[in-house]
């Protein structure tokens, strides 16, 4: 494998890391909205709640 080659698919895996570190990202915010750890979401129920009372 040449240099070039190297340089290529070390471009593909940073890509890749990039992406999958993303995607953790998200999953992580969903579950924090879900299991009611997420502040913004938190307040938004609060605020919810003083609306429907």
């Amino acid at each position: 494998m040449d240099q070039f080659e190297m340089q290529e698919l070390e471009k593909l895996v940073f890509v890749q890391r990039a992406r999958l570190v993303s995607a953790e990202h998200a999953a992580q915010k969903k579950v924090a909205k879900v299991s009611g750890d997420c502040p913004i979401a938190s307040r938004r129920r609060k605020s919810n709640a003083r609306w429907k009372s």
